[in-house]
């Protein structure tokens, strides 16, 4: 479960941080991230140092630090934006398509995804691949 808690910033002010408990309420990933999303497919995305990455629910980091914007959209493969251009990636790290794509949304619980570029929208069909 996502939860944030208020800290003391050194300022006078306050941080918020973001972290996960389990059911029970005892926390099993520690409110380090300045912002966080709720688990989907066993990931969630989280913001570190201004930066996006995910993680897996032991609180690995499966895909670096490096993107502006995260979006997971099933259990293989993630929409990142990065320098202000949308393209989709494995959970293995490999890229599936460019970063050539001003945004790309999911559609129909991701059976579809719709993806724009220079003013223009269409949908791409996301396949599944059949496990070895």
């Amino acid at each position: 479960m996502l939860a944030s808690k208020y800290f003391p910033d050194g300022d006078g002010g306050m941080i918020q941080k973001f972290g996960y408990l389990d059911r029970t309420g005892e926390e099993v990933i520690p409110l380090i991230y300045e912002h966080g999303s709720y688990f989907e497919y066993g990931l969630a995305g989280v913001c570190k140092e201004g930066k996006w990455g995910v993680i897996d629910e032991t609180g690995d980091v499966v895909i670096e630090f490096i993107y502006e914007r995260i979006n997971i959209i099933d259990e293989r493969l993630i929409s990142l934006q990065k320098n202000g251009k949308w393209g989709i990636m494995d959970i293995k790290g490999e890229i599936a398509l460019d970063f050539d794509y001003d945004r790309i949304t999911r559609y129909h619980s991701g059976k579809f995804l719709c993806a724009s570029k220079d003013g223009k929208w269409g949908i791409l069909k996301v396949k599944k691949q059949s496990s070895p």
